[in-house]
């Protein structure tokens, strides 16, 4: 089986103090949502497909990471460098999607007609 390179996306979220000092939970899943998608990301009709797609995969996430291929992972950054209502509760999150990706290697799946193939 061959390597393939993903990048590790923590999806956990986290707490934060709000101006009156009290903890407050950070919901991380949602937000990544709300910015890949968000209006202000002056993407086209394609690429906005493209974002509601890994919208629906994060979404759709049940561990606390999901791993990325390139496309994705550059999408990521690219809607939090063009998104513009970062403030201190999201600056934690800001930093993951732009620097906060570990690049880790995975086994990739061998497709089915492959596998009869090299019977």
């Amino acid at each position: 089986m061959t390597k393939a390179k993903m990048w590790k996306l923590d999806l956990t979220d986290y707490k934060f103090l709000d101006q009156e000092d009290k903890s407050q939970n950070f919901e991380v899943k949602k937000s990544i949502i709300f910015i890949l998608t968000a209006p202000g990301q002056n993407i086209d009709g394609r690429q906005f497909l493209k974002h509601n797609k890994l919208a629906d995969k994060i979404e759709a996430c049940k561990k606390d990471h999901i791993l990325l291929d390139a496309g994705e992972k550059i999408m990521i950054k690219q809607s939090a460098e063009k998104f513009k209502n970062w403030n201190r509760a999201s600056g934690k999150l800001n930093e993951r999607m732009l620097e906060g990706m570990e690049e880790v290697e995975v086994e990739e799946k061998q497709n089915l007609n492959d596998k009869q193939a090299n019977k």
